[in-house]
């Protein structure tokens, strides 16, 4: 921009001034941080002690015109005043011999200085981004500063501090405000646009941020399948997951677009009909696409969309499935998760595994095992746990279900092969398997009591009672003594069982003889009982022997003879 300072013509020597004195004509322009001129600006030139020597105000164009008395003072200060600009100060010198000078261009600085150092931005669709913005008074005065979205271009604005939206300011000299500039991109929001500010104090103030809108898609429906082959009059059942990915709660329809007579419908997990849903951030629905293919759709390739329609705020997201209706055959496919488990005796096995129609058409599939071990026993079941005869197979659907085996509770430890079939009309498929039976040895004592009495010069029979408690056959079973008191002999019969197969018990017999010179008192007899698999078990047989038969029967043919004594006694002197 040109600018033309008018300066009038001045006289080869000094101007005289009012009272004679001679003076110089002092010229510039003054102008913004733009470079535009400022009119109004207010011009005092002080001269010594301060006083006011001349004054004047810009033009239209910002310049302005002075005269200095030469032989008042040599050097005066020139400020520079205007509401809504720095207050500013220069100092220049003048002689009698200069005829005129000029300061060339002022530039005033603005009061309010604002910072935004972010001027051009990407949002995704839906989402916002958080700018920061910066306003310092850098005045003498007071500003007072509205906040004012000149041009949004669709787009939501707004300024906000400590959770609070922010619309206006009150600035004192030296005063800062640190704000967040809130940009949002709705979903009907411009590809790309330029939002201007207007921050409107003595002197406006206006920034730009260019903003580019990002489409992106929303993700807010989901299913495993984006294509499905069936056969005319199939139902189709497809999980359907939708999701809220944005910020903030949504509520939407949603809407279904079938060929001509198709149904469809959207499911809740309880069967309920699902129109519209209503969903906090990150907050997940599944629901159930069903479709019913009617009996009379031609073999070809059909759509079925399904959208979110939002409501609040405004948004659309459609997922598209493919449904082709075929004629073909079916064509089965057996996949198992683990080929082979263990389990132990008495209990099953479970082999996860997936069935597939891979054919064009559908199909009722049923299942059979073959080379299973004699009295096990198989069942196939879906992942909630009901029994599985038979399966409806969709063209291209699939499904996973549990072959449970049960293993007979006196099965010795070993590995059965056998072998899983998959049979619909006109495919079939087949999967070996093995499934390893543990052993678990485990004995037991069925005798709870362990106590036996006794007399000096007697001998007594204990029998010991044990149990296989185990899944797998014990072998040479043996109850042994550990240790006997002195004054006992004991003998153990038998002294070794062969076999002992789970569930099954066996009896040993533990004989003792005491001495005639046994104390009477409590003893204890240790034994343990082994086997080959197991550790041996410890057991403490109380013996208490009592006092013999014959010091019992002195003692009562005592008190007998005293009662009979007593009785004469009483008739031989009872009467006198």
């Amino acid at each position: 921009m040109w600018k033309i300072l008018i300066i009038p013509l001045l006289a080869i020597t000094p101007l005289p001034g009012a009272f004679g004195e001679m003076v110089v004509g002092i010229t510039g322009i003054i102008v913004d941080p733009e470079g535009s001129p400022v009119p109004g600006v207010k011009v005092v030139a002080y001269g010594s002690g301060n006083l006011v020597a001349a004054q004047a105000y810009t033009t239209a164009q910002g310049g302005f015109y002075l005269q200095l008395p030469t032989d008042a003072s040599s050097t005066y200060t020139l400020k520079f005043i205007k509401p809504g600009y720095v207050e500013k100060a220069i100092t220049i010198t003048v002689s009698k011999d200069m005829l005129s000078a000029s300061v060339g261009e002022i530039t005033l600085d603005y009061s309010i200085a604002i910072s935004m150092p972010i001027t051009s931005i990407q949002i995704p669709v839906l989402e916002s981004v958080f700018l920061p913005v910066s306003i310092v008074n850098r005045g003498s005065a007071r500003e007072e500063v509205s906040l004012t979205v000149v041009d949004s271009c669709g787009l939501n604005v707004s300024f906000h501090s400590g959770g609070l939206r922010i619309n206006a300011l009150r600035l004192n000299p030296g005063d800062s405000q640190s704000l967040t500039l809130e940009i949002k991109a709705p979903f009907t929001a411009p590809p790309s646009c330029t939002v201007r500010i207007l921050f409107n104090g003595t002197v406006p103030r206006e920034k730009t941020v260019d903003v580019t809108v990002k489409e992106t898609s929303l993700n807010l429906l989901s299913t495993q399948l984006t294509s499905i082959h069936c056969a005319p009059g199939s139902v189709i059942q497809l999980p359907l997951t939708i999701t809220n990915t944005l910020q903030e709660s949504i509520k939407a329809r949603v809407l279904l677009d079938v060929p001509g007579d198709w149904k469809a419908s959207v499911s809740s997990p309880t069967g309920g009909l699902i129109g519209e849903v209503y969903l906090q951030p990150g907050s997940v629905l599944q629901a159930t696409l069903q479709i019913n293919v009617p009996r009379e759709a031609q073999p070809k390739a059909y759509t079925v969309t399904v959208t979110l329609d939002g409501v609040q705020p405004m948004l659309r997201d459609s997922f598209t499935l493919s449904v082709v209706v075929t004629g073909g055959s079916p064509l089965i496919r057996l996949t198992p998760l683990a080929p082979h488990v263990d389990t132990y005796a008495g209990k099953s096995g479970s082999f996860r595994f997936r069935l597939e129609n891979i054919g064009d058409a559908d199909c009722l599939v049923g299942f059979n095992v073959r080379g299973l071990p004699e009295g096990y026993r198989w069942t196939v079941t879906d992942l909630q746990g009901n029994a599985v005869s038979q399966i409806y197979l969709g063209a291209g659907g699939s499904s996973e279900l549990i072959l449970s085996v049960n293993v007979p509770p006196l099965a010795e430890p070993s590995v059965a092969t056998f072998t899983l079939e998959a049979l619909a009309k006109g495919s079939s498929d087949e999967v070996a398997l093995s499934l390893g039976v543990l052993g678990r040895y485990e004995l037991s004592f069925v005798t709870q009591s362990f106590y036996l009495e006794m007399n000096p010069g007697s001998s007594g029979v204990f029998n010991v009672q044990i149990k296989n408690t185990g899944y797998s056959s014990l072998t040479n079973v043996a109850l042994s003594l550990v240790s006997t008191p002195s004054g006992f002999s004991a003998d153990v019969n038998p002294t070794n069982v062969l076999l002992l197969k789970p569930g099954e018990t066996a009896t040993f017999t533990i004989a003792l003889t005491a001495d005639a010179t046994v104390d009477t008192g409590d003893y204890y007899v240790t034994f343990m009982v082994k086997a080959d698999q197991i550790d041996a078990l410890r057991r403490d047989l109380h013996v208490y022997v009592k006092p013999a038969s014959s010091v019992a029967y002195i003692a009562l043919a005592a008190v007998a003879v005293l009662a009979v004594a007593v009785a004469a006694a009483f008739r031989r002197f009872g009467r006198r």
